[in-house]
């Protein structure tokens, strides 16, 4: 058939097509390599039913793994346990880590603190063990705040824990905040974010923070100052407190998106009591300075 009419029914891309087969017209072709897919099975002699069965079963599923993910540098990140009952169905166990890895100590207790949700029925004949989502060794793992970098018991070891016994989505942690006031500084974050243990370093220097921050500042009356405008003798819930030393004070200012009527400013203390309490104290004003008579002060904390 004549091309023209060819190309007028069907369009262009019919003509160049035909071209590509006959070798006329260069056909670039782009190679998608294939996922690495790391799956272990294993079928029983006799079906079982018993937890410590279970465990042993699988273990010798994590072994085989954990090899496997080795030789190609990979870890895993969603491990998917599918026990095959003699009724013809299927139980499934999906859990998550927090970073990647091949080691069957850490795959083999995190399975273990899951075994009571796997309902055996009559009897598991066959399980298939798959890493799901993986990925390469060499990536550098989140660093832990809690114990020295090179403990090998990591913050991750004990995110995977809890959320294999409470569940991701009842895990939250703090995220630093676009606010100075300290209130507003950090904000709770759950479900995903929670393994994404990044660090955020302080814009600026800050001050001495205290060990427990009070969910909203408490009013205080300050019945004395110092000579330089600090507190000398404050009452709190009908306490009264005589301060014995002071360091401060650090002035934090509002943002202008969360205090639409006008900036303002806090002026904040610590404190330490004659009998040894050091408090976290702050004088609001704004912005020219607190007026030792008629000042609004407030308890935020305590060291």
């Amino acid at each position: 058939m004549p091309r023209a009419p060819l190309a007028r029914r069907f369009g262009q891309a019919l003509l160049d097509r035909l071209d590509q087969a006959m070798g006329r017209l260069p056909e670039p072709l782009s190679f998608t390599a294939e996922p690495q897919v790391f799956r272990v099975s294993g079928t029983l002699v006799e079906p079982i039913s018993t937890a410590p069965a279970i465990v042993r079963a699988l273990a010798k599923l994590v072994d085989e793994l954990a090899e496997a993910l080795t030789r190609r540098n990979h870890g895993a990140r969603q491990l998917l346990v599918q026990c095959m009952r003699v009724d013809g169905t299927t139980q499934s166990l999906q859990l998550g880590l927090s970073n990647a890895s091949a080691d069957p100590i850490r795959l083999n207790r995190l399975l273990g603190e899951r075994i009571e949700t796997i309902e055996p029925g009559f009897g598991i004949e066959a399980f298939t063990l798959s890493a799901t989502e993986t990925s390469p060794l060499n990536v550098p793992e989140n660093r832990d705040w809690l114990v020295p970098a090179n403990d090998p018991a990591s913050l991750a070891a004990l995110l995977d824990r809890l959320s294999g016994r409470a569940g991701i989505k009842n895990l939250s942690r703090l995220q630093a905040g676009a606010s100075q006031f300290p209130e507003r500084e950090q904000t709770h974050i759950g479900r995903d974010s929670v393994q994404k243990m990044e660090e955020h370093a302080s814009a600026s220097p800050r001050g001495p923070r205290p060990a427990r921050l009070l969910r909203s500042p408490s009013p205080i009356t300050v019945k004395a100052f110092w000579p330089d405008g600090g507190p000398k003798t404050v009452q709190w819930s009908r306490i009264s407190h005589t301060i014995r030393g002071l360091i401060g004070p650090e002035r934090l200012w509002s943002d202008w998106w969360h205090d639409s009527t006008g900036a303002c400013a806090r002026d904040y203390w610590v404190a330490e009591t004659v009998e040894g309490e050091r408090f976290w104290l702050f004088a609001t004003h704004d912005g020219a300075g607190p007026d030792a008579g008629r000042a609004s002060w407030f308890l935020h904390g305590f060291f």
